[in-house]
């Protein structure tokens, strides 16, 4: 997969150098060759191979944070490095999951349980392709300047990575979509 763009909501990425380079290693060792298919293929499978890979480099997936007055899901996969928490968030909802992701990133690093928070996005581009109303950059770039008034501390960093499939193959097999949320009754309407 190619890493389009990092959007940084909050802070410096440097201190945070190496844990990054190994989420970036993840996202790009996941080769994503696609068919042209306009809401054609699945998201949770492109997920899952990142995750795989960040759990080989000594991640935890699906971690649970006890966030004050929140019934948050677990987060997709964390890593304590010494003093350094991160937290890191792979969009396969809709656009409400994209915001309800961002801000358990954001209460997280308010409550002093994580230092960076990754959210990883679909560009738009990429959107095209994947399963209906998928959460995507260009839906969330009219809310961020309101995320950037959210105070954090310090030393903490929020970011954005946008990524994009590698190429379209009119014969490339479509990622398989899922079969819970909304897969299921989106499909019987199709």
């Amino acid at each position: 997969m190619k890493i389009i763009d990092k959007v940084i909501l909050h802070g410096s990425p440097t201190p945070f150098a190496k844990q990054l380079a190994e989420v970036d290693l993840a996202i790009k060792k996941s080769k994503i060759i696609i068919p042209p298919l306009r809401r054609g293929n699945g998201v949770k499978p492109i997920k899952i191979e990142v995750i795989r890979y960040l759990e080989s480099q000594g991640w935890l997936s699906e971690h649970c944070m006890d966030l004050e007055g929140m019934r948050a899901k677990p987060l997709d996969a964390y890593k304590k490095t010494g003093k350094t928490r991160i937290g890191f968030e792979w969009e396969t909802g809709n656009i409400s999951s994209s915001f309800r992701a961002l801000m358990k990133l954001y209460k997280a690093i308010i409550e002093n349980q994580i230092d960076l928070g990754i959210h990883v996005l679909p560009s738009r581009a990429f959107y095209e392709y994947l399963t209906d109303r998928v959460g995507n950059i260009r839906e969330m770039e009219p809310y961020l300047d309101i995320y950037k008034r959210i105070q954090i501390p310090e030393k903490s960093c929020i970011m954005i990575i946008v990524v994009e499939h590698d190429k379209l193959d009119p014969k490339a097999p479509p990622i398989p979509k899922g079969l819970d949320g909304m897969s299921i009754s989106r499909r019987a309407n199709s």
